[in-house]
């Protein structure tokens, strides 16, 4: 492609991305983004269209002048400060004076393994598992935030924010804030696995599991201890050995001594666990608390090597850790349009995650038919439909439009820009 050539693309995408303005223009009109509270108290920040510049350090003092600027200056993207400033319009950070800040936990597919090898739409399913993970086992269960001072958001891209906004979190500071995702993300958990032991005599001792009662990272473990122990208990010989035999694999489970553990040693530790009347069984012993059941220390440590990589890889959760420990943290708007989809940054009830639908609920766009220049094929799914759409000029609802403008993959047609 020529220098010339070159140029017209560039100006024939500024063209699609000035239409695309005009598009959120028109929504905005009559959808005006969520007023969060405390308005006056939170610096704002804006992408335009075509500049790559953040325009930050904004206030709105009332609901009516956040709505104009929407409907006037139409930000690609936009955001505001989860922190409360009694100056958020100072340019500088000390002068705007922090008064506290709500505790956000961000996660998208950045998070995800293998998420580059994903589809956009099996990405969102992914980052959804962990984004339940992450409200009902940490915030709600370990962390014990009640309900209402937790709100949830799709981004509008590929993730999910969480603000907890429980009077107690406003005046955390980044150490405290980097507690809690170390809880999350299970650094030092290693210790926590250490299990306690007691004293039985001068030479003798055992070691103590945790119980599911227990607070923290020891009760998430034990109650991972007691499903597993309930798995194989529910199964058949020949499938609890196939699924330990798996998980051995899956976790590459080694000894001290970096020797695997092999078939029979599974199996032995298998039949350890089952021998005895039952009621005085080595795993009715280990649901009342006591880890020393095993008939070898081999068969121990296979047990304990499969308790703690489950732990460190099932159990402990995923967060953007800069964004939660950050306590002066900008935040997509909530009720805003992404610029990069078009899809609008949707707030869901916590009991609505499951049947949540991002490529459907949050495409909010109008259906009218919209000519583009298509820059190669692709698949597009959206509003339940699996959509394939040729290279060229396609006639497509706005919504999707919108969508491929906004990764790029479209352009508006040569009539419609004044170069060919």
């Amino acid at each position: 492609m020529g220098v010339l050539s070159e140029a017209v693309m560039d100006y024939r995408k500024d063209m699609a991305r000035t239409y695309l303005r005009d598009i959120f223009r028109n929504y905005y009109m009559s959808n005006p983004p969520s007023i969060p509270d405390r308005l006056s108290e939170r610096e704002w920040g804006f992408f335009s269209f075509g500049k790559g510049i953040m325009n930050r350090h904004i206030r709105f003092l009332e609901p009516e002048a956040m709505r104009r600027f929407f409907t006037r200056f139409v930000p690609m993207h936009a955001y505001y400060s989860t922190a409360l400033y009694e100056r958020p319009d100072a340019r500088k950070m000390a002068e705007k004076e922090w008064q506290g800040a709500e505790l956000i936990f961000d996660l998208d597919a950045d998070h995800i393994p293998g998420a580059e090898k994903m589809s956009y739409k099996d990405q969102l399913m992914e980052v959804k598992k962990e984004v339940h993970k992450l409200l009902h086992t940490f915030i709600i269960g370990m962390f014990g935030f009640r309900e209402e001072h937790i709100s949830l958001y799709f981004s509008g891209g590929r993730g999910y924010h969480i603000h907890v906004t429980d009077p107690r979190v406003y005046r955390l500071g980044s150490k405290e804030r980097r507690e809690l995702v170390d809880m999350i993300i299970g650094e030092g958990l290693d210790e926590t696995l250490q299990f306690g032991k007691t004293q039985l005599d001068k030479k003798r001792h055992i070691r103590l599991m945790p119980m599911p009662h227990d607070g923290g990272w020891k009760g998430l473990i034990a109650r991972g201890i007691f499903s597993l122990l309930d798995d194989i208990e529910s199964r058949s010989e020949e499938s609890a050995l196939g699924f330990l035999v798996n998980c051995s694999k899956r976790y590459s489970l080694r000894d001290k001594n970096g020797r695997r553990f092999g078939k029979v040693t599974v199996k032995k530790a298998y039949i350890d666990l089952f021998s005895g009347p039952n009621g005085n069984r080595p795993i009715d012993k280990m649901r009342k608390g006591i880890f020393e059941v095993f008939s070898t220390d081999r068969y121990r440590d296979f047990f304990f090597e499969l308790i703690r990589s489950m732990a460190l890889v099932d159990l402990t959760g995923e967060t953007d850790e800069p964004v939660t420990i950050d306590t002066h943290r900008l935040i997509r708007a909530p009720g805003t349009l992404h610029g990069k989809t078009g899809f609008q940054t949707m707030r869901i009830g916590l009991t609505e995650l499951d049947s949540f639908d991002p490529l459907n609920d949050a495409v909010v766009l109008p259906e009218e038919p919209m000519t583009v220049d298509c820059l190669d094929s692709v698949e597009v799914h959206l509003r339940g439909e699996d959509i394939s759409v040729a290279k060229g000029l396609q006639e497509l609802p706005s919504y999707t439009a919108a969508f491929l403008i906004g990764r790029g993959q479209a352009i508006l047609p040569k009539e419609l820009t004044s170069i060919s």
